[in-house]
């Protein structure tokens, strides 16, 4: 499989990805965060998000995008917040997610 890496930072990219990241057929996530000093007090820079059913991997700028990244919805009233803490859907690192 040939994947593609798209960055997103504008809301009608993040409006492309939330939509193939919530289609029915998705239940798995692969996510990885890539920030400065990433912990309680560090700044998240990249979200990058993949689903198997996808050929792309979506990298969310949040340093573009802010608060946006995250509380933006889609016509179908989706966010990368609720994404993120949706229990029904299992967020794995990269490697363990074939």
């Amino acid at each position: 499989m040939s994947l593609t890496a798209l960055l997103v930072d504008t809301t009608q990219l993040l409006d492309a990805c939330l939509n193939e990241i919530t289609s029915k057929n998705v239940h798995k996530l692969a996510v990885d965060l890539e920030g400065v000093d990433l912990s309680r007090n560090g700044r998240i820079a990249i979200v990058q998000i993949f689903a198997k059913s996808s050929s792309t991997v979506w990298m969310i700028d949040v340093t573009i995008l802010g608060r946006d990244a995250f509380t933006h919805r889609s016509a179908n009233g989706c966010s990368l917040k609720r994404v993120l803490e949706n229990d029904q859907i299992v967020k794995v690192m990269y490697l363990i997610f074939f």
